[in-house]
């Protein structure tokens, strides 16, 4: 049996993205009009930044975008289109950068312990750059939102619980729950069959809050037919997040619903998918689960023509920012 290392086990985690695909940078500056869409630099990383031609410095929401394995912040930005959405809505996107000197298939390292906390890794870096962005525009400091895909979707819970004060909301899209591992070598395990119970891991994430806790609104979307990262992992993204927010809202399961209103629509010419919605004790949405029949490891809606998209998918772009904002999908 071939032992798997390191490097092996980052393959399995990056699969390729290479060829074609649209230039990020082109089909991004076909979508945005006329807003600005920078490279900027921090310390030794670099993150993308899109300013809609809006923006008048009246304060606006910030959305965090992070990027899967084999993506760039470009290619990430033209997949997802979110830079158009933000020229149309009026707020800033950053999409920090995992370059392949940080990791050779441009992953964010969620499963290292480094990387699961406050104040260090990759956790910092990101917050740092959310706080650079925040400090040279006018940004609605309630409206600071993070969104991630795959591994991406993986360092969003951790986000959620390192930095609570920062985001009022994140959306998981085909990642995992928080601390879903602690190495390299158990990741694809992870991937493949889950990670430990979510219950406890919504309580680890719970204890990393701190003396900081509070409710970030979490929603998450997941394929069913992902054969990259288990639809598990969506389940307990889930149930994590629930966790987490429970004992955020009052320390106790007494006042969050746990019982899901199930929605089922359907697209004419496009995947069915199931909604599952949590609310806390004052009727709010404090969690969503967006479950998409026959959808693979891709971003749902999306660019046509773009690796990990699905365009014929109801359009996550617009239903994360929806429930974001807290409004409907409609």
């Amino acid at each position: 049996m071939r032992r798997l290392t390191r490097r092996s086990a980052l393959q399995i985690l990056g699969a390729t993205a290479a060829g074609g695909v649209l230039s990020g940078r082109a089909l991004a500056a076909r979508e945005t009009e006329s807003g600005s869409f920078t490279t900027e630099h921090y310390g030794f990383r670099t993150y993308e930044r899109y300013v809609p031609s809006g923006y008048d410095g009246s304060p606006v929401p910030l959305v965090v975008m992070l990027h899967g394995c084999g993506q760039t912040p470009s290619t990430f930005a033209a997949a997802t289109r979110m830079n158009a959405l933000a020229e149309r809505e009026d707020f800033l996107v950053i999409y920090p950068d995992q370059t392949t000197l940080a990791n050779p298939t441009q992953c964010w390292e969620w499963f290292e312990p480094e990387n699961q906390r406050r104040g260090a890794g990759e956790p910092a870096a990101i917050a740092g750059m959310t706080r650079e962005v925040r400090s040279n525009f006018a940004i609605d400091d309630s409206a600071v939102y993070l969104a991630g895909f795959s591994a991406g979707g993986a360092m969003a819970p951790i986000m959620a619980a390192a930095y609570p004060e920062i985001y009022a909301a994140v959306g998981v899209h085909s990642g995992l729950e928080y601390d879903a591992a602690n190495s390299a070598l158990g990741a694809p395990a992870a991937m493949s069959f889950g990670g430990p119970d979510p219950q406890e891991q919504g309580e680890e994430a719970y204890e990393e809050m701190g003396e900081r806790a509070g409710v970030v609104r979490t929603v998450v979307f997941h394929g069913e037919d992902d054969y990259t990262i288990d639809p598990i992992n969506g389940d307990q993204a889930t149930a994590q997040a629930i966790r987490t927010n429970d004992l955020a809202t009052d320390s106790t399961d007494e006042e969050f619903d746990t019982v899901p209103e199930t929605v089922r629509r359907e697209r004419s010419s496009g995947h069915r998918y199931t909604v599952r919605e949590f609310a806390g004790g004052d009727g709010d949405v404090l969690v969503a689960k967006y479950a998409i029949e026959g959808m693979g490891h891709t971003w749902a809606g999306g660019a046509p023509g773009s690796f990990y998209t699905e365009p014929d998918a109801p359009d996550a772009s617009r239903l994360v920012w929806d429930f974001f904002v807290g409004g409907s999908e409609d």
